[in-house]
């Protein structure tokens, strides 16, 4: 059936251009309307960066957790100490992390799918300053909790 007059056809190869539909058929700009199309990247670039965010600080989350995952709970009946576990608290925030990084990760890619050059730079620019700024971190955090276990 033929394209309907309403409807931009998606290209299969990237183009520049401020015409561009993003993820709702309301969320759409058109070339004469340049303030509508920085404001949405900069929307596009926000969502690359809190995706950036979520995946540091899920890299690191089982190891910031960790120290918080036990209390220690004095028994009445002979007055030594127990160690617990607090396993729920952390499973359903290390749940929440991975469903909040799949979802921002399946838009980041619909949004990468409308084949839009500038669109594509912004996303790209929201991960490194995401990454520069927490990827790093994280790592560097990640890393030298490793290496003080093993020099044991």
């Amino acid at each position: 059936s033929p394209v309907s007059m309403n409807m931009m056809p998606m290209p299969m190869y990237f183009y520049w251009s401020k015409k561009c539909w993003f993820l709702f058929s309301s969320w759409m700009t058109n070339e004469d309307d340049l303030l509508n199309f920085i404001l949405s990247n900069v929307i596009v670039f926000l969502l690359a960066f809190l995706f950036q965010v979520i995946s540091a600080y899920r890299t690191t989350y089982p190891l910031r957790d960790l120290r918080n995952t036990f209390t220690t709970v004095q028994t009445e009946e002979d007055g030594e100490f127990e160690m617990k576990t607090n396993t729920q608290t952390t499973t359903f925030g290390y749940i929440a992390l991975f469903v909040s990084q799949a979802v921002l990760g399946t838009l980041l890619m619909l949004l990468l799918m409308t084949f839009n050059g500038f669109v594509f730079i912004t996303i790209v620019l929201g991960q490194v300053v995401g990454f520069s700024l927490y990827g790093l971190k994280a790592e560097r955090y990640r890393i030298s909790l490793t290496s003080d276990a093993s020099c044991h």
